[in-house]
This record gives C-alpha cells, sequence and structure tokens, in this order.
C-alpha cells in the first residue's frame, strides 16, 4: 500500500554561507549568517532544522561556544536561501573561525554533518578596525562620553536643548525656528517657536493642525517607539511605510507590510515583500506580496519562481506550514501543511498537501489534493485526479477524473466519474463504475457496480454485483445478485444466489460441426455448482445440474443435464434430457434423447423422437424400440378411469401385447386342451390372471392352428365355468373336450 513522504530532503546538501552584523549600536556578540541549501543541483524548499557549531580550524580544532552548539528549529528556507541570527558568545579576537552546520527536513532526525566547514570571513570594515586598532563606527556609546565634553563645533546644524531642574537652555536652528525642552513639575514640555514648530506635550495636547503638527521624522530614517528600553515599534520610511512591532529583530524588506507583534530571539518574525503582514507567532516569514500570516510557529509564504506567484496567499497560524508558488492560497491552521499550487485551500490538520490550482484539504492528516480535487479529512487520502473528492476514511486514492470516495481504508478510484461509497481494500477502475462498500471489491467494467460483499468483481461494461462473496460478473450486462464463488460469463446473464454456480460460454464440436454456445441472457436462479452454456438456458436452483444449449432449462435437483436445444429437466436426480425439445420432468436416471421425448420415473429410457416413456421403480432401465411410441411400465398395472370412453383407441394401428403365446403369463394367452387338464367336457384353465379370480372376464376364441401348428379340431360351440378355484372352457352340447384344442384367451379383471 501506498506511503506518501510530503517534504524530504538527502543528507548530502551543499552550503553558501555570507555573514553580517548590524549596524545599531551598542553591538553584541550575535550575528547574522545567510546561507544557501541545495538538494543536489536544485535549491530547496520548506521549513528545516539547523545546528550550527564553531571551531578554529576546517578539520578537527577547537570548539567554541556552547558545547552542543546553537539548535535552530523550523526555519524557512525559500529558492534555497535561509537566514538565521547565531551568538557564540565573545569568542572572535581576530583569529579565522569556522562553521560547521547539520541540517534535515522540520523534526527528522538526526541532523545530517554538511561538508567541508564553512569560513567565517571578516567584511572590509571590521579587517580595518582589527588592523587599525582603533574604535569602530558608531562604538562610542553616551556613557563613554565626558561631561560637557562635546563643543558646538562638534554639533550638526540642530537644535540642542539642556534641561535640569526646570531651567532649560536652547540652541536656535538653521531655519530660525526655535525648540525649548523643559519641565514643569514632573511634566516634559516641548515649545518652541519659528516655522513647524508647535509645542508638544506628553500628557496630551489639543489646537492641532492637521498636516503641521506631528510626531515623527522628516527625513529618510525609521520611526521608533521604545519600552524599558527595548524597541518596541518601528515605522519604516518605504513608498508605503511598513510597521514592525514585537521582537526587536522582526524585520520588514518591502513596502506596507506590517509585522504587529511576536518574534523572540532566534526566532524573529520577517516579511521581505510589499503589502504583507504577520500579526504574531514566532519564526514566521513572508517572501510574497500581499499575503499574511495570522501567527503560530515557523509559517512560510514564499515562492519558487516567478514574480509574486504566492501573492495574496494566507496562513491563519499552526506550526511549520507553507504556501509556495500559491496565489490567492489558504491555510487556516494545523501542522506542516503544504500548499504549492494557486487558490489551493487547507483547512487545518497536519501533514496535508495541495498540489494543483484550487485544490481543497479540509482536514485530516498527510492527505494530497491535486488540480479542483477535494479532501475532505480523514488520512493518507490521495485525490489525484482532476475535480477528484475523497470525503475521509484512510489511505484512499480518487486517482480519475471525477472519481469519488466517500470514505473507508486502501479504496482506489481510478476510472473517470468512477465512486466508492466506502468498505475497505476496494478497486473501480472503469469509467463510471462503482463499488458501495465491502471488501476486497472491484469494479473494471464501463457503468459496473458491486453494491457489498467480499472479493466480488464486476469487470465488463454494465455489469452487477449485488453482494456475497468472490462472486465475478465477467461479461457485459451480466448480474450475480449474492451467494458465493458464483460467475456470470453470458451476455446479460444472471444468477441470484448459491454458490460455485457458473454460466459461461463452450464450444462443441470441431470443424463444420463447432457449435459456440455464448450463455447469453441465461439464468441460474440459485444452488450449488450448477452450469449454464447454452443462449437464454436457465437452472433454478439445485446442485450440479448443467443447461447445456439454448434455450434449456433445469428447475432443479441433482446431477440433471438438459443438453438438447430448448430441452427440459423439472428435477429428480441424474436425468438427462438430451436432444431438441426432449423433456424429463423428474425422477431419477431417466433419458431423453430422442427429439421431442419424453422420459418420466425411474430409468425410462426415450431415444425415440416423439416418444413417452414412464417406468416404475422396480429398478432396470425401460425404454422405447421406435419412434412416436408411448410406453410405460407399471409393476402394478396401469389404471384409467373414465366417466365416458375409458380407453379411445383411434388411427390404423393395432394393440400388441409382449410376450402372447401358448401359455404364456400374460392376459392374452392360447390355452391348449392336453391330457392333465381335460375332464369329460371340459378344459381348465391354470392362469395367474384368472386363478381364484370369480369375477374375471374372460373372452375366449377357438384357435385351430395356434402359431401355424396344425391342431386338434372342435367344431361344438363351447362356454366358461368357474369351478370354484379355476376357469374351464366346456362343450355346451356334453360331448367330451378333445385334447390338442387350442383357444385364444383375454383376460379382463375388475
Amino acid at each position: 500500500m501506498k506511503r506518501k513522504l510530503i517534504r524530504f530532503i538527502a543528507p548530502t546538501l551543499l552550503v553558501l554561507g555570507s555573514l553580517s552584523t548590524s549596524l545599531a549600536a551598542p553591538l553584541g556578540t550575535a550575528f547574522t549568517y545567510q546561507g544557501r541549501l541545495d538538494d543536489g543541483a536544485l535549491p530547496v524548499n520548506g521549513l528545516y532544522d539547523f545546528n550550527f557549531k564553531l571551531f578554529d580550524a576546517e578539520t578537527t580544532g577547537t570548539l567554541f561556544g556552547p558545547a552542543l552548539g546553537v539548535s535552530l528549529d523550523t526555519i524557512a528556507v525559500s529558492n534555497g536561501v535561509f537566514s538565521v541570527d547565531l551568538d557564540f558568545g565573545a569568542v572572535f579576537n581576530g583569529d579565522r573561525r569556522w562553521l560547521e552546520i547539520s541540517v534535515n527536513t522540520n523534526a527528522a532526525r538526526p541532523l545530517a554533518a554538511l561538508t567541508p566547514r564553512q569560513p567565517l570571513n571578516a567584511t572590509p570594515y571590521a579587517q580595518y578596525a582589527v588592523n587599525a586598532g582603533g574604535v569602530a563606527a558608531n562604538a562610542v556609546n553616551g556613557a563613554a562620553i565626558a561631561n560637557n565634553a562635546v563643543t558646538g563645533q562638534k554639533i550638526a546644524n540642530t537644535t540642542v536643548v539642556r534641561s535640569v531642574n526646570g531651567l532649560t537652555d536652547s540652541l536656535t536652528l538653521a531655519a530660525g525656528a526655535n525648540i525649548t525642552l523643559g519641565t514643569v513639575g514632573n511634566t516634559l514640555t516641548i515649545s518652541g517657536s519659528g516655522p513647524g514648530a508647535p509645542p508638544w506635550l506628553l500628557g496630551g495636547n489639543g489646537g492641532t493642525t492637521a498636516g503641521i503638527n506631528f510626531l515623527g521624522t522628516t527625513d529618510n530614517q525609521p520611526l521608533e517607539l521604545k519600552v524599558n528600553g527595548q524597541r518596541a515599534l518601528r515605522i519604516l520610511p518605504t513608498a508605503t511605510p511598513s510597521l514592525i512591532g514585537g521582537y526587536l529583530d522582526n524585520s520588514i524588506s518591502g513596502s506596507g507590510s506590517v509585522i504587529a507583534g511576536g518574534g523572540i530571539p532566534l526566532w524573529p518574525n520577517k516579511i521581505v515583500a510589499d503589502w504583507s503582514a504577520i500579526s504574531g507567532g514566532i519564526s514566521n516569514l513572508i517572501t510574497a506580496r500581499a499575503a499574511t500570516v495570522g501567527g503560530g510557529n515557523g509559517n512560510l509564504i514564499t515562492q519558487s519562481g516567478g514574480t509574486n506567484i504566492s501573492e495574496s496567499s494566507f496562513i491563519g497560524g499552526g506550526n511549520g506550514n507553507l504556501i509556495t508558488n500559491g496565489f490567492v492560497a489558504f491555510i487556516g491552521g494545523g501542522s506542516h501543511n503544504l500548499i504549492s499550487a494557486q487558490e489551493g485551500v487547507i483547512g487545518g490538520g497536519g501533514f496535508n498537501w495541495v498540489s494543483g490550482t484550487s485544490g481543497t484539504v479540509g482536514g485530516g492528516g498527510n492527505n494530497r489534493a491535486v488540480q479542483e480535487a477535494v479532501v475532505g479529512g480523514g488520512f493518507a487520502n490521495d485525490a489525484l485526479g482532476r475535480n477528484s473528492t475523497i470525503a475521509g476514511g484512510t489511505n484512499n486514492e480518487a486517482l480519475g477524473f471525477v472519481a469519488t470516495i466517500a470514505g473507508g481504508q486502501d479504496n482506489t478510484a481510478s476510472g473517470q466519474f468512477s465512486s466508492i461509497v466506502g468498505g475497505i481494500g476496494n478497486t473501480v477502475t472503469a469509467p463510471y463504475a462503482s463499488v458501495g462498500g465491502g471488501v476486497g471489491n472491484r469494479a473494471a467494467g464501463q457503468d459496473a457496480m458491486v453494491a457489498g460483499g467480499s472479493g466480488n468483481a464486476a469487470t465488463a461494461g454494465q455489469s452487477t454485483i449485488a453482494g456475497g462473496i468472490q462472486n465475478r460478473a465477467n461479461a457485459s450486462q451480466s448480474t450475480v445478485s449474492g451467494g458465493a464463488l458464483n460467475t456470470a460469463g453470458g451476455v446479460s446473464s444472471a444468477i441470484g444466489g448459491g454458490q460455485l454456480n457458473l454460466i459461461v460460454s463452450r464450444v462443441t464440436g470441431t470443424g463444420e460441426f463447432a457449435e459456440t454456445n455464448t450463455a447469453a441472457s441465461a439464468t441460474i436462479a440459485g444452488g450449488g455448482s450448477n452450469i449454464v452454456y447454452g443462449a437464454n438456458a436457465s437452472i433454478g436452483g439445485g446442485a450440479t445440474n448443467r443447461a447445456e444449449r439454448q434455450g434449456a432449462t433445469v428447475s432443479g435437483g441433482e446431477r440433471n443435464v438438459a443438453s438438447g436445444p430448448r430441452s427440459t429437466v423439472g428435477g429428480g436426480e441424474g436425468n438427462t434430457a438430451s436432444a431438441p425439445w426432449s423433456t424429463v420432468p423428474g425422477g431419477q436416471n431417466n433419458i431423453a434423447s430422442g427429439q421431442g421425448s419424453f422420459a418420466a420415473g425411474t430409468g425410462a429410457r426415450s431415444p425415440n423422437n416423439g416418444s413417452f416413456v414412464w417406468a416404475d421403480g422396480q429398478g432396470g432401465t425401460f425404454s422405447t424400440d421406435q419412434h412416436n411410441q408411448f410406453a410405460v411400465r407399471a409393476s402394478a398395472g396401469v389404471m384409467i378411469e373414465g366417466s365416458t370412453s375409458v380407453l379411445d383407441l383411434r388411427g390404423n394401428g393395432g394393440i400388441r401385447v409382449a410376450g402372447a403365446g401358448i401359455n404364456t403369463l400374460g392376459p392374452a394367452f392360447t390355452h391348449r386342451a392336453t391330457v392333465a387338464n381335460v375332464s369329460g367336457a371340459q378344459t381348465v384353465i391354470d392362469h395367474p390372471h384368472c386363478n381364484n379370480r370369480p369375477n374375471a372376464i374372460l373372452l375366449v376364441t377357438y384357435n385351430f392352428n395356434p402359431a401355424g401348428v396344425a391342431g386338434v379340431r372342435n367344431d361344438k360351440p363351447t362356454g366358461l365355468y368357474y369351478t370354484g378355484t379355476r376357469w374351464a372352457i366346456y362343450n355346451l352340447d356334453g360331448t367330451s373336450m378333445p385334447v390338442g384344442a387350442a383357444y385364444n384367451v383375454l383376460v379382463v379383471n375388475p
């Protein structure tokens, strides 16, 4: 997963430094050091921590000043340039000195020591003062001058006033004006005559004239107000006067700028631009026009190139915030936030970065927004697509144009106009696609959607997965409603649920007999491990069923196969409808392999076209033997009930009884008179269909030569007689029944 570092500096840097001192008297031991900080060949920008140590040699040597050196944190570096105030004490006696400088990005440790050490060289006048051994310019203060030692010849053309105990002396100005200072009680008075010399009182003044009376300077020098001997306010004589309040080392290099206050030793506030303002705080720096820092610590508004790129930018406060090249940019507060593009906005938080025009980060931490992108908050979120949005969450990435992530964690939306509502580890890579939530879901087809669940992938255009676990919608307009490990791989196909169900296209046959089953518009309602290959085919449920050809249907059950076009298996187990329009309504191990055939029951086989087979459950198989045949195997018989025609046989077909013959066991058989069954005028029938059945109906006709073999002639009229256990055929005239006579018998039982 991604890891972001907003500001980085390598340990091998080049520093070019210079030394300057203040001309204000009296001089202390502090001095200002300016340097240049590069990363390789490029100047750096941002906030850095420094440590300075002073030695008397370029390598090794003796350490001067504090044992740990002088440490300065959160120093602003603009376009490689930085400026710091250093104080090692009274250690400069004219001998050479070198600075050892260590540096790293703000709050990063350890600091990296730079090589070589930097020499501190004297300025020309300072060198002259050391060589001459005299007094440096402006080095004599008032305490060093003897009383009454300065004569009139040493005084410039101005007015000098001396006042002791109410007695005043005055000198006349060159312009003819006369100003007198004196005391009345505990009140200091200023009075005078001549042009431009009205009286002023510390206790207040009245009768002043606009444009004439003023407290200030008439030459090109600053005006300072002090408190307890320390400068509290300085007004600079720039084109538009600049005001410096607060710590005495606060500084402005520009016109119309204001530092209202703040600053402490080693961490003053500075402005190097026109019309900018710092309200307070410490170590704040502005180098861009019309910019504002409200306060805080170590905040910087600067520009790395061009002219006034960061003009009119604003930092409200906080710590270590930076605006560089950000025209009209805004940081409300927080810590170590960065804007490097115009019109960027960061409300607060920490380590947030806006790097594109009009990008916005509301808060949170370590978030980033590019051009016109928005991150509302959260942590480590990147809105890197133009106009993209991340409302919150953690470690989310909106990479596509107008992509949106509402929240969650580790989500990535890289398709244009794509969206993720929430969840963890979800990915959207296609235009207009979306993931509602869940864990590890993926929408990779245009307009695809995964509503939730875990590990689901909608990879084709307009494909949809509502939920479940590890489901796949791989074809356009395909849908998986839920379940687990289901795959909808046909165009416009759908799986309602269950697990391990599969809709996929398949090629059968080779060469000219090759046929592609596209699985388009196929459906599996549920169940487990069902497979559909055929277009418009469907499986209602059950387990391990297959619908292999176009329009094939398996309603349910287990291990059923509808492999013929538009074939149907209603349910049951192990049934197969393999021919066009063939049907198995249910049962077990039935096969309808003839075109338009029907097989039902158990072990029924219908291999002939248009045939109908029903087999009972006695075991084994039962099959038709010709086309368009109706076959029923029923060990307990076939029952037909009707209110009118019970059995209506039509057409030119006949009635065939399998196994009919002499003394066979079927209901239609041939009875032959033998010595064993003849008694006088009768022959007794011994047959299971009529034995012990007094209500049986026997239809009997004389057959002279059954099976084509000549028999015994009996031309006597005959009748039927039930003996109590058996049925007998007898001659009505009482003559003896000839042995060998044969009769056709059909038995119908009620």
